[in-house]
């Protein structure tokens, strides 16, 4: 299997396992987000989400094999927001979990 099919097997699981990760640990990570700018980012949507720092920490735990992609990923391109829209996650989570 070549890298971009191995990459393109990895982000189609990558917003499933992110929802869930978010929904489990929901509480926390809205209340942080609440806290500290620092923390969240604004959406294409118009939402929110947690930083991109946080979101590639989660996503390497998650998906230990993406891991080893990611700093290959930012010495192309250091701007950690564009990778998290490549990969599908520029995207607020609650509007997903609450659509009314």
């Amino acid at each position: 299997m070549g890298l971009m099919d191995e990459l393109e097997k990895i982000k189609g699981t990558l917003k499933e396992r992110w929802v869930a990760h978010y929904k489990a640990n929901r509480a926390w990570i809205r209340d942080q987000m609440n806290y500290s700018s620092q923390f969240y980012a604004t959406t294409s949507d118009g939402g929110t989400r947690p930083s991109n720092a946080f979101i590639l920490g989660c996503i390497s735990a998650l998906e230990p094999e993406f891991a080893t992609y990611i700093p290959f990923f930012l010495q192309l391109n250091r701007d950690a927001d564009k990778l998290i829209e490549i990969l599908g996650l520029d995207f607020d989570v609650e509007k997903l979990l609450n659509p009314n």
